[in-house]
């Protein structure tokens, strides 16, 4: 058998994008912040959490607040916080378009990517204008903008072996 591990691993192509857990990692001055499950201190962002990667290319966590779920549909996927019990989605706010939470699972969650050189790209197909997910590491949060920003990274959660009774004692023989 085969059971999730703790350790979560940089992938690079659509092909390796199956639905699972991951972080979300925003990228800039050569450090790294996991998209957290709760607003920017103004309540119309997405705040972060610094994470290092090791050099192996891994974040190691068990922090639910940074853990969320993808789900596929049609070439669109969404991102689903199980602690928060929220799905990030991008709403128009009068003028303003913010990145924010939705308990609603047909309120402008779904987004298509694209992903070049390791960098990925998610475009909120139900708004026009400021409709992609930015991390934009100046203002340490991820917000909606009219273009991608600092580079976005997924980390995927990795499966290992499971150990079972027979396991120990084949070792114990």
């Amino acid at each position: 058998g085969s059971a999730p591990t703790n350790d979560y691993k940089k992938i690079t192509s659509t092909t390796e994008l199956e639905e699972g857990n991951y972080i979300v990692v925003g990228s800039f001055n050569s450090n790294y912040y996991a998209m957290k499950n709760q607003l920017t201190s103004n309540g119309y962002y997405i705040d972060q959490q610094q994470v290092s990667p090791a050099s192996s290319g891994m974040i190691t966590t068990t922090d639910g607040n940074i853990i969320w779920q993808i789900a596929l549909q049609n070439n669109t996927l969404s991102f689903y916080n199980v602690s928060a019990g929220k799905y990030v989605h991008i709403y128009q706010n009068g003028q303003y378009t913010n990145a924010g939470f939705t308990t609603s699972a047909n309120d402008n969650i779904h987004f298509s990517y694209t992903v070049s050189n390791g960098s990925w790209d998610f475009v909120n197909t139900a708004i026009t204008g400021k409709n992609h997910l930015e991390y934009y590491g100046s203002k340490s949060d991820f917000t909606a903008y009219s273009s991608a920003g600092d580079p976005i990274y997924l980390y995927k959660q990795q499966v290992g072996p499971s150990i079972t009774y027979s396991d120990y004692t084949t070792v114990l023989n």
